[in-house]
C-alpha cells in the first residue's frame, strides 16, 4: 500500500514537473511493487541525469537500484557519498545492505550499527542489524538491539503511518520470538505467546505462531512445533494457516497419511460451514500435492 501510494503521488508530482529527484523515487516503487521493467527503465533514465543530481537524489538512486537488487551499481554512488558525507545515515543503510549481500557481514553491521546511532527512529535499519546478529550467532547482542528498536519505535510510534505501525510491531514481535528462540528460552516464548492471543486479532496471533513453529522445525524440534500448533487450533480450530503449517509440520516428519488425513478433514469443515471456495481449493491444492508426496 505504500509503495501503491508512492508511485501514485509521484506519477502526479511528474505531470506537473520533470525534477530528477523524482525518477529515483519512482524507481523505488516500482521496484518494490515487483515491476522491475518499469524500474530498470526508470532508474536508466534517472541514471542518464546523474549530473542534474543532489547527495540525497543520488541516495535515493542507490536504493533503488537495492531494491532491484543491482549492489553493484548502487555502491558506485554511495561510495563517493560516504567518502565525502562519512555521516550520512541512509547513504550508510544503503551500503550495509549491499555488504550484507555480498556476504561481508561485519562491514555490514558496522554500517549498519552506525546508521542506527544517528538516525535511530529508522526502524528498518535496527531490524535489518537484529536479522543481522542472529546470522551471525550474536543473539544476547540482537536482544540489546531490539530493546532500543522497541523502545525508538514506541516514541516515534505516531510519525508512522498505519500500515507501516502494524507492519513495523508484526516485525518487532516475530523478531522476539526468534531471539528467545536462538537463546533457547524456549518456555519463555510460548509463555508470551500464550499471554498474547487474547489482545491480539487472530490473523496477527496465528502469524507468530506459524513464524514460532517454523523456527522450532527448522532447528529439527518437530514435535514441539507439532504440539505448538495443536495447542493454537484449541482455540481456532478452523485456521487455514494453522491447518496447513500443521500438515506441513507431520509431512517433514515423514507423517505423510496423517498430513493428507488432516487436509481432507479440513475440507468437510470448510465444505460444512459453507466457507469460501477459494479456501476449499486451496486445502484440495494442498492434498493433491500431499498426495503426490505420498505416491
Amino acid at each position: 500500500q505504500q509503495y501503491g501510494a508512492m508511485k501514485s503521488q509521484i506519477e502526479l508530482l511528474r505531470l506537473q514537473s520533470d525534477a530528477v529527484e523524482y525518477l529515483p523515487l519512482l524507481a523505488l516503487a516500482q521496484a518494490q511493487l515487483g515491476e522491475r521493467a518499469g524500474a530498470v527503465e526508470t532508474a536508466r533514465k534517472a541514471h542518464s541525469r546523474l549530473a542534474e543530481m543532489d547527495t540525497d537524489t543520488r541516495v535515493d538512486l542507490a536504493g533503488a537500484y537495492c531494491a532491484l537488487m543491482d549492489v553493484q551499481q548502487a555502491l558506485t554512488l554511495l561510495v563517493p557519498v560516504l567518502d565525502q558525507q562519512p555521516e550520512h545515515a541512509l547513504a550508510l543503510a544503503r551500503s550495509a545492505f549491499c555488504h550484507l549481500h555480498q556476504g561481508q557481514l561485519d562491514d555490514a553491521k558496522r554500517f549498519y550499527q552506525r546508521a542506527a546511532e544517528l538516525h535511530p527512529a529508522r526502524v528498518p535499519v535496527w531490524i535489518a542489524l537484529i536479522r543481522l546478529h542472529l546470522l551471525m550467532g550474536q543473539p544476547e547482542t540482537a536482544q540489546f538491539c531490539l530493546h532500543n528498536a522497541i523502545r525508538h519505535f514506541t516514541e516515534n510510534q505516531d510519525c508512522f503511518p498505519d500500515d507501516s505501525t502494524a507492519g513495523f510491531t508484526g516485525q518487532l514481535r516475530g523478531l522476539q520470538l526468534e531471539v528467545w528462540g536462538a537463546t533457547g528460552e524456549l518456555e519463555r516464548a510460548e509463555n508470551w505467546l500464550d499471554s498474547r492471543r487474547t489482545n491480539l486479532a487472530e490473523d496477527d496471533w496465528v502469524g507468530l505462531v506459524v513464524g514460532f513453529s517454523t523456527l522450532l522445525a527448522g532447528k529439527e524440534q518437530h514435535d514441539v512445533a507439532e504440539a505448538t500448533i495443536r495447542e493454537a487450533l484449541k482455540h481456532y480450530p478452523k485456521n487455514l494457516a494453522l491447518i496447513f503449517q500443521l500438515a506441513e509440520i507431520i509431512q517433514l516428519q515423514g507423517r505423510k497419511g496423517q498430513a493428507i488425513h488432516i487436509l481432507r478433514k479440513a475440507i468437510r469443515v470448510l465444505g460444512d460451514d459453507g466457507k469460501s471456495k477459494v479456501s476449499e481449493i486451496t486445502l484440495w491444492l494442498r492434498l493433491s500435492n500431499a498426495c503426490l508426496h505420498l505416491a
